[in-house]
């Protein structure tokens, strides 16, 4: 025992076992070979570098990666870390580490920390450049696995849809002219060999509202609103129409114009409201306009309106907005003026509809005002759009005379709606002086 004593080294340690007889893989000194692959949060700045090396160490596990990225994510909420971690070339590292991702969760993960990064103008562009934005649309493309992966996709498309909300992001995603000043002055060279066009980004749109529309709600709500983001510019617009956006989403548009329980479903209603955006949007451009009439749209968008105009606004606000904007774009056309005193709801013409909707519209502004509050914008959005609807409609003969006898009717009760109705229709118009809508 005393023999032992002398020529066996003991080491102070918390664990009896490991005090005798000595083992350096359980002490102190073997710490570096138990941590080898182990993912650690730490102070910074020096985590944050070895994070990123994780992703690249080949003997850092799936797991441990995974954990290296929540870390990172966890860290990264100020645009100041932002910036230093597109400093250190995240964005490549995480494209490169994604190329062996093995896991769905690494995928998700990975996808999750570059949307945070396109908060910022910055990240955008370098996660565009540097093949954060051509990963993304591969992994959409890729449908192997679904249910697995329904996250990992759905976060790839939430990349393009922070890129669609940022203001710099959605000019230089549709190709449009950016001012400068808004890229990382001194970000690293981009890594990708690959030019994503405008073409790609909308195909990849295009392919997740064909492919997915029956199965995953989340992932087509960010693609259907991406899409409405991006054809709020003209580029857009003309991208949408050349990929066969316009076709895609008026034909799911369809699908929910022919059967509507879907409005008591939160989530399918703010569907519909984006797709209803996309339309607008897309009704805006002469050419864009007459391809949605040659597609059927415009008795879509009647359909619709047929079944939800008596509900109590206040229900469906943001749906109505949408619904009346569109139908205030596409009452351009000549087919849909003429079409004015077509019945639509019963005995009602469409003119009629429209006219009984304004005015209920009326009524909740009548009350916001005399309960001494502003009226609610989307009110007032919806006010203004049926407002030129009706002017649109009024370029039609027929349509002036049915006003007439409408207008008529509306004062044989003795109110004074049917004078405010007169002037809020035609007042400062070329039909102000045939219906006595002056002051």
């Amino acid at each position: 025992m005393a023999e032992a004593a002398r020529t066996v080294r003991h080491y102070v340690s918390d664990c009896l076992q490991e005090r005798h007889p000595y083992d350096a893989k359980k002490a102190f000194g073997g710490r570096p070979e138990r941590d080898r692959g182990l993912v650690y949060s730490g102070m910074q700045p020096l985590s944050t570098d070895n994070w990123i090396d994780s992703l690249s160490d080949p003997t850092v596990g799936n797991a441990q990666r995974v954990r290296a990225l929540r870390l990172l994510i966890a860290h990264s909420a100020s645009q100041e870390v932002k910036i230093t971690l597109l400093r250190k070339g995240i964005v490549p590292a995480v494209v490169a580490a994604l190329n062996n991702a093995s896991s769905a969760e690494f995928e998700c993960q990975a996808f999750s920390l570059m949307r945070s990064l396109c908060v910022l103008p910055q990240g955008c562009r370098s996660v565009m450049e540097e093949g954060g934005l051509e990963a993304a649309i591969r992994s959409m493309h890729d449908r192997s696995n679904a249910e697995e992966r329904e996250g990992a996709r759905t976060m790839a498309v939430m990349v393009l849809y922070q890129i669609s909300f940022n203001t710099a992001g959605v000019r230089w995603l549709m190709e449009a002219d950016v001012p400068p000043g808004f890229e990382l002055l001194d970000a690293p060279i981009g890594s990708s060999t690959l030019v994503v066009t405008k073409e790609d980004v909308i195909a990849a749109l295009v392919f997740v509202i064909e492919h997915d529309a029956e199965t995953l709600t989340d992932i087509l709500l960010y693609a259907v609103t991406s899409l409405a983001q991006l054809t709020a510019l003209t580029e857009g617009i003309f991208a949408s129409l050349q990929g066969n956006a316009a076709a895609a989403a008026s034909s799911l548009f369809r699908t929910y114009t022919m059967e509507t329980s879907w409005l008591v479903e939160e989530e399918k209603i703010r569907l519909v409201m984006q797709l209803l955006t996309v339309i607008w949007n897309i009704a805006l451009e002469q050419s864009g306009v007459d391809h949605l009439d040659e597609l059927g749209v415009p008795d879509d968008l009647f359909r619709l309106f047929a079944v939800v105009y008596k509900s109590p606004i206040w229900l469906f606000g943001s749906l109505f907005r949408a619904l009346t904007g569109a139908l205030s774009a596409v009452y351009k056309l000549l087919s849909v003026k003429m079409r004015s005193l077509e019945p639509l709801d019963g005995e009602y013409s469409r003119i009629e509809v429209l006219y009984k909707f304004l005015r209920s519209i009326n009524r909740d502004v009548s009350m916001a005002k005399h309960a001494k509050r502003e009226p609610h914008p989307d009110l007032v959005a919806m006010s203004k759009n049926m407002v030129l609807c009706t002017h649109f409609a009024a370029e039609v003969k027929a349509v002036r005379d049915f006003t007439h006898n409408y207008l008529k009717e509306m004062g044989k009760d003795g109110s004074t709606e049917g004078f405010y109705f007169r002037r809020q229709l035609f007042y400062s118009t070329k039909w102000e002086e045939e219906f006595d809508a002056s002051v």
